[in-house]
């Protein structure tokens, strides 16, 4: 089963006021670890507490 990659409000709101170069970069990483991939847990770390089954990736400087 492949995972498909879900936007929220919030994130396109906070996406939408990084630069241009940093938005590609963040996006084509995301596309290329998480999406449609068997399992994107390997790139990422688990939540706690009210966020558990939630993920989080950091992506050099970014989270």
């Amino acid at each position: 089963m492949a995972y498909k990659l879900e936007f929220s409000k919030r994130f396109d709101k906070q996406f939408s006021k990084l630069d241009k170069s940093t938005q590609r970069y963040l996006f084509n990483w995301l596309i290329k670890n998480v999406d449609n991939v068997e399992n994107p847990r390997y790139s990422g770390k688990s939540l706690t507490g009210n966020k558990t089954g939630l993920w989080h990736y950091r992506i050099g400087n970014y989270r």
